[in-house]
């Protein structure tokens, strides 16, 4: 006797995804530590009305300045560009 369910094929299909740095800027036991990559950034750093806009490479993420102390920002190698307005 014959089952009416037919068996499923599945094909797996793999795309690649683009190159992917890692950036980073957090707020750590109250310090802002902003991190570059080993390749040439742009980051720059301002702070108006109460928020601190960090932006590396052209990705922004904000911040309160009253949940942090201090800051601190590591370029790492190459030819990094950092601008920092108060």
């Amino acid at each position: 006797m014959k089952s009416g369910i037919k068996p499923l094929r599945s094909w797996l299909i793999v795309e690649s995804l683009e190159t992917r740095r890692l950036l980073s800027a957090a707020i750590v036991n109250g310090v802002l530590k902003i991190d570059g990559t080993s390749g040439d950034n742009d980051i720059s750093v301002s702070s108006e009305n109460g928020t601190t806009r960090v932006s590396i490479d052209g990705d922004l993420s904000t911040f309160n300045d009253a949940d942090y102390s201090s800051l601190s920002i590591h370029g790492s190698a190459d030819d990094d560009h950092v601008f920092v307005d108060q």
